[in-house]
């Protein structure tokens, strides 16, 4: 019944809300894999709307360990698993030394899965939303700076989960392919060699 809710609620907000700038909405889009399967949105910083805050708690804790007590210690938490996505994440545990392949494949994977963290931990009231964007732009030029292209970068998103979890989701084989093709989707609106915005930029 929430959810039925929330999303007219959501949509009120987003009238009421700037409209993010091209560079902010391409960073979203690349965990967009994640809000066209968990019925999210892409149009504003929080993936729903505030009926459902515990829907990103719930992520948080069940999928990444987010469950200190307190508000401090569950920030710093959050920000822990964001650094480690950044600058470790999957690649440093799976990919096998010298195997440049893996690296690449499971980077795409780190850099939707911090793009879908930064998002609930904002939602939860768990970080900033300057931090969250300066973690998402961020992650988007590492993306630009690492991947030719948004067809690309999905593929090998795809390719670093099968590393990650060694079984295909048809689920996500689904949505990247309509993110490539769908004349709606930001993959195909958006530029993938778009000027981007420096991660220390003001938030909207």
């Amino acid at each position: 019944m929430r959810a039925l809710v929330d999303k007219p609620l959501r949509y009120l907000l987003s009238l009421a809300e700037p409209k993010l700038p091209d560079t902010d909405r391409w960073g979203l889009a690349l965990g967009a894999m994640y809000s066209r399967i968990n019925g999210a949105s892409d149009a504003r910083l929080a993936p729903h709307g505030p009926l459902l805050v515990g829907r990103s708690i719930g992520v948080l804790y069940h999928s990444w360990g987010v469950k200190g007590r307190g508000r401090e210690a569950r920030h710093g938490e959050a920000m822990q698993v964001l650094d480690w996505l950044a600058r470790q994440g999957h690649r440093a545990e799976l990919a096998e030394p010298g195997d440049r392949e893996a690296v690449i494949d499971l980077l795409a994977w780190d850099i939707a899965r911090g793009v879908n963290v930064a998002r609930h931990a904002y939602h939860a009231r768990y970080i900033s939303a300057e931090e969250a964007w300066t973690h998402i732009r961020g992650a988007a030029r590492a993306a630009q700076e690492s991947f030719p292209s948004w067809a690309e970068y999905g593929q090998r998103f795809l390719r670093g989960r099968l590393r990650w979890r060694t079984e295909r989701d048809p689920r996500f084989d689904r949505v990247v392919a309509r993110l490539s093709k769908s004349a709606r989707s930001p993959w195909r609106r958006l530029d993938w060699r778009l000027p981007l915005a420096p991660p220390e930029a003001k938030a909207p």
